[in-house]
């Protein structure tokens, strides 16, 4: 885990009570948080995880993103499509920092993704490997591959993604507990982290549980 930043509220983004202490809320039209900066290079190996509700799921939103230039170098979160038609958690990286960036392979969930419950989602990145990986509730369900690296040198968003230099993707529901890692997490490390969570919503901690 890395580093600690502080996170901004925009438009209508409120604290409520999550599945571990505060979580943020947002309406999926305009809400979100960002912060300033990551304190990890991502042109390197690297995973993000956090707790996600999702109210509604037509089309694709975003939990989780960090900004480039024109585009999300990462987004966390879930789509549904002609291709995805029952909805589908998803974690992608393009493989340029330019508009209509183009995608090598996504890793999307095997299972359908769900609405009104609390659920886990880690997704990481190994460059020696070229590979992504997507884990829900503990558990490997998806994989892709990246072929180039580069480096974002936005900031994280919770609640939206960007493409073509404009934020879209915008999350309906709460995210909470939001991580990131300077290192590839493996399969127990992933797994080790989603046991280490109570069974259920903690007390309310005054604050967004973050690391950035």
């Amino acid at each position: 885990m890395t580093g600690g930043r502080t996170g901004t509220l925009h438009n209508g983004a409120e604290f409520v009570e999550g599945r571990v202490g505060n979580a943020v809320s947002l309406d999926g039209v305009d809400d979100h948080v960002s912060t300033t900066g990551v304190n990890l290079r991502t042109d390197t190996s690297f995973s993000v995880s956090a707790w996600v509700y999702l109210e509604e799921k037509p089309g694709q939103q975003t939990a989780v993103s960090l900004d480039g230039d024109r585009t999300s170098k990462f987004r966390l979160g879930q789509v549904m499509d002609g291709e995805h038609r029952l909805g589908s958690w998803v974690f992608e990286m393009p493989e340029s920092d330019t508009d209509g960036a183009l995608f090598t392979t996504k890793a999307v969930s095997t299972w359908e993704s769900e609405t009104d419950t609390w659920v886990h989602l880690v997704g990481v990145y190994d460059a020696s490997a070229n590979r992504i990986w997507l884990y829900v509730n503990g558990t490997r369900v998806g994989d892709g591959t990246v072929r180039n690296t580069w480096n974002a040198d936005g900031g994280l968003q919770i609640g939206r993604g960007k493409a073509n230099g404009a934020a879209e993707e915008f999350w309906p529901g709460k995210v909470d507990d939001v991580r990131l890692y300077v290192s590839s997490l493996s399969d127990e490390d992933v797994a080790d982290l989603y046991r280490s969570y109570p069974d259920s919503a903690g007390p309310v901690s005054g604050s967004i549980s973050a690391s950035f």
